[in-house]
């Protein structure tokens, strides 16, 4: 599947988008506390918050995925959650987990959530780990 909008990765983001993804992330975050106690009996592992960076390959019809990175806001042992300034329309992704000082974990992903941010041009993105691919 190709994706429609125009692939952008953290180092690319505007002064604008890079101030818009913090107070985005602020925001959702304290949502998320507020709504974590409703949810936990509904998920079958605690998610951590953090604001670290995601790495992403996208596909692209007829070529090679591109990788870009995002700002992942929680992470959990089943799945994470990550700002992109786009709708990738995407119902899998590969997903790679930095690890310091070590290779990235890669992930084969189920896109479960894909939603536009307050009218913003961010979208918040669940996906939830399929299988561990390297």
């Amino acid at each position: 599947m190709q994706v429609e909008t125009p692939i952008q990765s953290v180092e690319q983001y505007t002064k604008r988008q890079q101030r818009l993804v913090g107070r985005l992330m602020d925001s959702l975050n304290k949502s998320e506390s507020r709504l974590s106690e409703h949810y936990s009996h509904k998920r079958n592992h605690q998610r951590k918050p953090c604001s670290n960076y995601v790495l992403l390959r996208i596909p692209q019809k007829n070529e090679s995925p591109v990788e870009v990175t995002a700002y992942m806001r929680d992470i959990s042992a089943g799945g994470t959650a990550f700002l992109y300034p786009g709708d990738l329309a995407l119902r899998s992704i590969i997903v790679g987990i930095p690890i310091p000082g070590k290779e990235p974990s890669w992930f084969e992903g189920e896109v479960v959530r894909c939603k536009q941010v307050m009218d913003e041009d961010f979208w918040d993105y669940g996906v939830r780990f399929r299988e561990r691919i390297a």
